[in-house]
C-alpha cells in the first residue's frame, strides 16, 4: 500500500563512499545505534548501506522458448513424455515463454549448472549443483519455488590428484543439491543447458539469452560467475590493489572454450565491464590433458566497481559479501586519491607562481594529504605515480571487512558525511512492506516503515471534512500517546516478561481483545522463539509504562481516505 503526504521541508544524507538519499526528518534509518529518524542521525555516524544496484527493470519480449513439440522430439518413451508435459502444464512452464515469472529463477540455475553443476538427460534424469552447504541451500529454495523437489546430500571423499606440478593427497566434506526430475532436466535441456561432461563438448550461451534483457543476461552470469569467477581480493605484496577477477573453463578443444568466453565478454560489455582473454593454459590432472581458457576482468578501479554494483555474484553468499565490501571500500579509496591529484596539482601550481612550499604545506595538508607527501610531490614529479600512495591514511581490505560488514549477507557500514535541510513543497511517499522485518532498501540505505493496520468506516469523505478538528480531538482523549502519558494496565517485570514473549494472545487472555484480533496479525500477533531475557532492563522500564497506549517514535493513528485504486482485488478483500 503506498501513501503520501505533503512536505516543504527534506533531508539529504551524504556518506563517505558517495551514497546519496532524500528522506522527510521522520523517517528511521538503520544506524549503528538501531532505527534512527533522519532529525536525530549525526554527520559521523554509522549507518547501513547495501551498496549492490543492479540494473533497470525492462519488460520482457513475449518470445516462446518451449513448446509441446519439443518434448516430442526427444528420444523419449510415449509414457515418460506424457508425463513430462502434464508436470510442467500444471507448474505453468508449458508453453513457456520469456516473460514467465519462473523465468528468473530459471536463469540463474542454468547459470550455476554452466558453471559449477551437472545435467543428464540419459537413462537416469539428473541435475547436480556442487558447492558449499549455505549456498546450496539458497538453489535449493529457488528449485523449489519453481515447483520442483531437490535434496542435499553430504560425504567425506578422498583425493590422489596428480598434476604436472605436483601430486596432492586430501580429505574433505563435499556437499551436493540433487535432483531426479525428469521434467525439470528436460525443462533445463530445451533452454539450452548443456548435458554431459561440459569438458568434451562445444556449447554456446543460449541465443535466447543473448537477445533478452538486461537484467536477464545479468541473473544468468552473476549464477556463473558465484560458481566459477574467482573472489575479490587485493595483491599479496600490494594490499590497497585487487587482483584482477578470473573466469575459467577447461576444455578438450581450446577453441570451444574461447566461444563461450568470448559471449561472456560480450554480455559484460552491456554493463560495460571491461574483460581480456589471457593466455591458456595446458592442464593435466590424473593423466588426462586439457586447456584452461581464462578471462580476465580488469581490476581497474571504476571497472571492478562497476562489475560489483551491477552485475555481483549469486549463489555465493562469500563472494556477494566480499563484492559489496569492496565496493564501499574501492569507492573510499578513489576519493582519497582523486582529493590526493587535485591537492598535488594545486601545490605544483602555487609552487610555480612563486609560493613556498611551507605555506604550500600548511594550506593544503589534511588528514588525507600530509606535509611529507606535499612536500615529495612538489619537488618529484613522479612520487604520485609511484609507491604506496594510501596507505599511511586508510584502512586495508581485509582490516575493512573485519570493521564495517555487518553479517555476511552484503550490508556494510558507511559513514554520514553531511546531511542538509532542503526545500520541497511536494508529496513524499512510503509504503508497506509484506515483510515481517518492515525494513527495506532504498538508493543503498537501510530504512525501516512500520507497517499500517486498517480499520475501514463506512464513512465517506464529504461526511468528515468539515469534522476534523472534533475527529483529532476524541482520538487524542481516547488513546495516550507518547511517554510518560498514562497505560491501561500497570505491571510488573514478572507481568511484562509474558507480554513480551505472548504478545497478542497476552492481550487476549486479559480480555483486552479476541481471538479473531491475533488471528488476523501477522505471526498471529506473536514471534516464534521470542524470548525476553535479550531485552534490557533499560528497554523494559521504558516500554512497561506505554503499554495500552499509542507509544512514542515513528508511531501515528491517521484518518485517511481511498484516492485512487490500484488493485482492484486487494482492495475488494479490505
Amino acid at each position: 500500500m503506498f501513501l503520501k503526504k505533503y512536505s516543504d521541508k527534506i533531508n539529504k544524507i551524504t556518506t563517505t563512499s558517495g551514497f546519496e538519499i532524500k528522506a522527510t526528518c521522520e523517517h528511521p534509518f538503520y544506524t549503528q545505534f538501531g532505527m534512527k529518524e533522519v532529525k536525530d542521525i549525526s554527520i559521523g555516524e554509522k549507518v547501513l548501506v547495501y551498496p549492490y544496484k543492479g540494473v533497470k527493470y525492462e519488460k520482457p519480449q513475449r518470445v516462446l522458448l518451449i513448446k509441446e513439440e519439443y518434448i516430442d522430439m526427444l528420444n523419449l518413451s510415449n509414457t515418460s513424455k506424457i508425463q513430462i508435459k502434464n508436470k510442467l502444464r500444471s507448474l505453468g512452464l508449458l508453453p513457456l515463454y520469456s516473460d514467465s515469472d519462473k523465468l528468473p529463477l530459471l536463469l540463474k540455475i542454468m547459470g550455476f549448472i554452466f558453471g559449477d553443476g551437472s545435467l543428464s538427460i540419459g537413462k537416469s534424469k539428473q541435475i547436480g549443483f556442487y558447492g558449499r552447504k549455505e549456498d546450496l541451500e539458497l538453489v535449493k529454495k529457488d528449485v523449489e519455488k519453481i515447483g520442483f523437489r531437490c535434496s542435499l546430500f553430504s560425504r567425506r571423499r578422498f583425493h590422489k590428484i596428480k598434476t604436472q606440478y605436483n601430486n596432492y593427497n586430501f580429505s574433505r566434506v563435499e556437499y551436493s543439491l540433487k535432483s531426479n526430475s525428469s521434467s525439470f532436466a528436460v525443462l533445463l535441456y530445451l533452454l539450452g543447458t548443456p548435458a554431459g561432461n561440459k569438458a568434451n563438448q562445444d556449447y554456446n550461451v543460449p541465443d535466447w539469452i543473448m537477445k533478452s534483457r538486461k537484467w536477464q543476461k545479468r541473473l544468468f552470469i552473476s549464477s556463473l560467475f558465484g560458481a566459477e569467477l574467482s573472489s575479490p581480493r587485493t595483491m599479496t605484496y600490494a594490499q590497497f590493489n585487487f587482483y584482477g577477477l578470473v573466469y575459467s573453463l577447461n576444455k578438450k578443444n581450446p577453441q570451444h572454450g574461447i566461444n563461450f568466453v568470448n559471449q561472456i565478454s560480450e554480455i559484460l560489455e552491456d554493463f560495460n565491464v571491461e574483460s581480456v582473454l589471457i593466455k591458456s593454459r595446458i592442464d593435466e590432472i590424473n593423466g588426462t590433458k586439457s586447456t584452461r581458457v581464462r578471462l580476465m576482468i580488469y581490476s581497474k578501479t571504476k571497472n571492478l566497481i562497476n562489475f560489483f554494483s551491477k552485475i555481483n555474484y549469486e549463489y555465493n553468499i562469500k563472494k556477494k559479501k566480499l563484492a559489496n565490501a569492496a565496493i564501499v571500500w574501492l569507492s573510499q579509496k578513489d576519493k582519497i586519491l582523486n582529493l590526493r591529484d587535485k591537492s598535488i596539482s594545486l601545490a605544483r601550481e602555487m609552487f610555480l607562481n612563486g609560493i613556498s612550499a611551507r605555506e604550500i604545506i600548511n594550506q593544503l595538508s589534511n588528514q588525507y594529504v600530509n606535509k611529507y607527501f606535499i612536500e615529495k610531490a612538489i619537488y618529484n614529479n613522479s612520487y604520485s605515480k609511484t609507491g604506496s600512495r594510501i596507505a599511511y591514511c586508510f584502512i586495508s581490505f581485509n582490516k575493512f571487512i573485519d570493521e564495517y560488514c555487518y553479517g555476511d549477507d552484503g550490508f556494510i557500514w558507511d559513514i554520514v558525511q553531511s546531511k542538509t535541510e532542503e526545500d520541497y513543497r511536494d508529496y513524499v511517499y512510503d509504503f508497506t512492506m509484506d515483510n515481517s522485518n518492515h525494513n527495506f532498501i532504498s538508493d543503498c540505505f537501510v530504512i525501516s516503515n512500520c507497517s499500517c493496520r486498517i480499520l475501514r468506516t463506512n464513512l465517506i469523505k464529504k461526511q468528515i471534512e468539515q469534522k476534523n478538528k472534533l475527529i483529532s480531538k476524541s482520538i487524542f482523549n481516547a488513546i495516550p500517546t507518547g511517554v510518560g502519558k498514562g497505560c491501561l494496565v500497570k505491571l510488573n517485570n514478572a507481568e511484562m516478561k509474558d507480554v513480551l514473549e505472548k504478545g497478542a494472545k497476552w492481550a487476549v487472555e486479559k480480555g483486552y481483545g479476541s481471538v479473531k484480533d491475533y488471528k488476523h496479525t501477522e505471526e498471529e500477533g506473536c514471534m516464534q522463539d521470542a524470548d525476553s531475557t535479550y531485552v534490557s532492563q533499560k528497554a523494559v522500564s521504558r516500554g512497561i509504562g506505554q503499554l495500552g497506549s499509542l507509544g512514542a517514535g515513528n508511531h501515528f493513528i491517521e484518518v485517511q481516505y481511498v484516492d485512487e485504486i490500484f488493485d482492484k482485488k486487494a482492495a475488494k478483500t479490505f
